[in-house]
This record gives structure tokens, sequence and C-alpha cells, in this order.
């Protein structure tokens, strides 16, 4: 394949890829305490000159479902030369050699969780005023745990947390025994975006490579925060989705194919359980 122009708009930080159940269902509701909102995601790809045959994928958001509150619900509107596929839950289209292609899909996406503005404000809060927020003796659902609370990996025990302890020493004073998940949770968000130097990379990064030179993109960064997270006992995952840049002309290239961008750009981040306040996202 020699060029990919890929043309993505229309969509928010919010919206999530991850993979899930069929993608035509019923309307989610909001949490208690919570709130639900409506986007419209559109994806579309235009391809010049390939020299691949065969079936590729678009990136599609999925139907998800978290214990604790957090819900998306899914519903393409229209499509014009693609198809979904009920395997992978993506929409797949098919390429021949020496071609040109254009596809497109615009899907109605209702994502409920925390109310976002109410969170915004209370995160602004915990990292100005750090010490109003102490520890609290909240449970976190069984079925969150199982799902979202992985082991920690040798090298973020030993050479990460550490790092973290004596940065976080450092800026408060204390110790993160001394304060409560959601603080945790935000610090080490600051703490891995200040200890990593950020460099594009379009396949993943090895978690060792990480951690012992200190660089990685979005991703890389989101898995790096997930393993921290887990250490403190903070449930967590990591979403993918776009955000957007107006005005953003982007050209990535991965092996034979050139991928542009154009007005938005791809993007991973964390979402964390915390107790007492559900789902929140971390970037």
């Amino acid at each position: 394949m020699r060029v990919v122009a890929l043309a993505v708009a229309l969509v928010a930080a919010a919206l999530l890829t991850l993979a899930a159940a069929p993608i035509h269902a019923q309307a989610a509701r909001s949490p208690r305490g919570g709130e639900c909102i409506e986007l419209y995601f559109m994806n579309s790809i235009q391809v010049y000159n390939t020299s691949f045959s065969g079936v590729l994928y678009l990136e599609t958001p999925q139907n998800i479902s978290f214990g604790g509150g957090l819900v998306q619900r899914v519903h393409v509107l229209v499509s014009h030369n693609l198809v979904f596929d009920n395997a992978t839950h993506y929409m797949k289209f098919v390429l021949k050699k020496g071609e040109k292609f254009f596809g497109y899909f615009v899907a109605r996406v209702q994502l409920c969780g925390v109310n976002m503005t109410r969170m915004s404000r209370l995160e602004a809060l915990a990292l100005a005023d750090p010490y109003k927020f102490k520890p609290v003796n909240a449970s976190i659902p069984r079925d969150v745990a199982a799902r979202f609370l992985g082991k920690t990996p040798r090298i973020v025990e030993e050479v990460a947390r550490p790092a973290f302890e004596r940065w976080f020493s450092k800026v408060l004073g204390a110790p993160p025994s001394n304060f409560s998940k959601l603080v945790l949770a935000l610090y080490l968000a600051q703490f891995v975006k200040s200890w990593i130097h950020y460099k594009v990379s379009p396949y993943p990064r090895p978690l060792k490579v990480i951690v012992e030179k200190r660089i990685g993109d979005c991703d890389d960064m989101s898995r790096l925060l997930i393993a921290l997270l887990w250490s403190y006992g903070i449930p967590a995952v990591m979403a993918d989705g776009y955000v957007v840049i107006w005005g953003l002309h982007y050209k990535l290239p991965v092996e034979s194919t050139l991928y542009v961008f154009y007005n938005s750009g791809p993007h991973a981040f964390v979402l964390a359980y915390v107790p007492r306040y559900g789902w929140i996202p971390i970037d």
C-alpha cells in the first residue's frame, strides 16, 4: 500500500473504541448523579494508490458496559462502501490492487458516566488543595476489581513506583498513604507526564523500554499509568479514541503505508475507578 489518507472529524476524547458487544444497541441510562452525552462520530478513508488486495478495518466506537456506571452505546446512522463485521465489531472494506477507494460511516454515540462538569471541578480542587482529600474507607465493586485491577509488572514496582513516591513526597511533603485515591490517581498522571519524555511511535513500546528510556507517546504513557494505578489498588483501563485538533495536518508513515490525518488525531487516555466517584478520565 502506498498512500492512505485518513480523515476524521466530529469526535471527542470521551469517545471510546474499546472492543465489546454488537454495534447496534438500546439507549444507555445515566448513572445516579451522572450524566449522558450524545456525540457523533464520522470516520472516512481515501485510498489513492495501493499494492495491497484484501480486507481492512476502520476504527469504530464500540458498545461497552463497565461495572460502576460507565456505559457507551453506538448506532451507525449511515455508511458508504463499508460493512459492519460481526466478528470484530469494526467497519470493514475491501481493497483491490491498483484501485482507488473511498468510504465512510457516521455513528451516533451515547456515553453515560460521571457528570464531567462536576468531576472537572473536583479534580481541579484535588490538584490545587490535595490536603483536603484524606483516605476514605470505600470499597471497589467486585466485578470492577476482577476485570480492571491487574498485577503490576516488576519493572514498574522496582523503578517507576519508587521514582513516583520520591517525586510525590518532594512535591507534597507527605507519603501517598496520607491522601485519597482521587489525589493519588491525579498525581500519578502528573508524574507520568513529567517523568516520560513524549516521543511519537506508530507502534506500542514495551513497558521495559518506556521505564528504562523514559520515552513514550500517549498510549505508552497510559499503559505505564495503568500499571502504577494498579500498584495502589486502583482499577484502570486504557481508552482509545480521536480528538479534534482544527488545522492539524499530520503524516504518519507505517511500513509501506502513509496515514494522513486532517483536523483530528488518534489519542489514548486512562479511565480509573476511584471509590466514591466511579470511573473518571485521566489524561
